[in-house]
């Protein structure tokens, strides 16, 4: 993140998958979305401390920054 403008930079952490797109997540073959095998709905179950499991998170919400953006 640049601390001056608060706004987070994306350059030499991102490479180009299998699938043709790009992502920060090394170890993965394809980009966060293609790998998400998840059925699409409009919420998604995710952890809480202290609340448990809530149905709130968005798709994209735990995705690398390069894929969240997308």
């Amino acid at each position: 993140m640049n601390l001056r403008s608060g706004k987070t930079t994306y350059t030499n952490n991102s490479e180009l998958k299998a699938c043709g797109h790009t992502c920060c997540i090394g170890k993965l073959t394809k980009c966060c979305d293609c790998m998400d095998t998840r059925p699409i709905q409009s919420n998604y179950s995710c952890y809480v401390d202290g609340m448990g499991y809530m149905s709130n998170a968005t798709r994209r919400q735990f995705y690398c920054l390069v894929c969240r953006i997308k």
